[in-house]
């Protein structure tokens, strides 16, 4: 994945930030990529669990898997490429690497290059 597609995601981050809830203190994109063509992304959401199973807390669905409910028509069946974004209100950038769950599932879905941000604002690769 080249820098220059980066630092649009980057970008689109930064635009998207409006869309950011009171209660969440940032919010984590994943941006797909097939081909160095940026084809979509996906952002974390509320999602809601019952409280019988003791949730308390405001609870959100992983980038990583709104990115594929978005686009696995687009890339089923191909090698495709991830980049986590994690921003704050204030577009700080933060960490966002993957959970060991998502790392896990978007390898056996097909990813390659799996690259996040770091909280020095630099990007890494993972293996």
């Amino acid at each position: 994945m080249n820098r220059k597609l980066m630092r649009e995601c980057l970008g689109l981050a930064k635009r998207k930030l409006s869309t950011i809830p009171a209660w969440m203190t940032a919010r984590h994109f994943t941006f797909v990529f097939v081909d160095n063509k940026l084809l979509g992304y996906g952002k974390n959401r509320k999602a809601s669990l019952p409280k019988h199973y003791g949730y308390e807390t405001h609870c959100t669905r992983h980038a990583e898997i709104e990115a594929y409910r978005r686009l696995k028509g687009l890339i089923c069946g191909k090698p495709f490429s991830i980049l986590n974004v994690r921003m704050t209100a204030a577009q700080e950038i933060r960490n966002a690497a993957p959970c060991k769950q998502c790392y896990i599932m978007m390898k056996a879905l097909g990813c390659q290059e799996f690259y996040f941000t770091r909280d020095d604002g630099k990007i890494e690769r993972l293996v």
